[in-house]
């Protein structure tokens, strides 16, 4: 392949760009509610159908949190909540260089499944990601990936065909997902793999 043939890498955010710790969302929430962590990890799982229309821009902040905490009963408000919440993220240093090095040749972006509140959380505590052009979100386009419609979305953003774009994910059935529209699809297994992958392509 030819890198000239490209002309937008999009990444995705959590996962790649940066590591999730939903383990000290469960601390938090048990923290702040006095319930044992194994409690808040069981009463999760009832709520990831609100958490699905929380990212696809269904409801707002404050609905996700009606429906999470006050229908479960937690003794948290809202602006601890809203903490608990979002402190689970941490930049990857080295696929964010990875980033910089792409953007001397191609432009980037990013196509996310994610709400309102996590990607706000990242925009303002990692003032690297500014150089992320025209990102593209679920809550934003009202669908998740794997679904066309958010990749239609991205890729309308840029005036582009699929052929001419790169998508890196770490989940398989997302990369599968833009691969169904003509994209080249890279599976993130790490830094170093990401690059073995981008070189095998004349990418870098």
């Amino acid at each position: 392949m030819n890198f000239r043939k490209f002309k937008v890498i999009f990444f995705d955010l959590g996962g790649v760009l940066v590591k999730v710790d939903v383990k000290k969302f469960y601390r938090n929430v048990a923290l702040y509610t006095g319930q044992s962590v194994e409690h808040v990890v069981q009463t999760a799982k009832d709520f990831f159908p609100d958490a699905e229309k929380f990212e696809r821009g269904l409801i707002t902040s404050n609905e996700f949190y009606d429906l999470v905490f006050r229908e479960h009963y937690f003794k948290i408000n809202y602006d601890q909540f809203r903490r608990a919440y979002v402190d689970i993220f941490n930049l990857k240093k080295d696929v964010f260089e990875i980033a910089q090095t792409l953007k001397r040749n191609y432009r980037i972006s990013i196509i996310s499944n994610t709400d309102v509140l996590h990607y706000n959380y990242i925009e303002q505590n990692f003032a690297v990601l500014q150089i992320f052009d025209h990102p593209t979100t679920s809550f934003e386009t009202h669908s998740l990936k794997p679904e066309k419609k958010i990749y239609n979305h991205a890729l309308k953003k840029f005036n582009l065909p699929p052929g001419a774009c790169i998508f890196i994910d770490d989940k398989e059935e997302n990369v599968a997902g833009a691969q169904s529209l003509g994209m080249a699809g890279i599976h993130f297994l790490g830094a170093e793999d990401l690059k073995q992958k981008l070189s095998t392509m004349n990418v870098i």
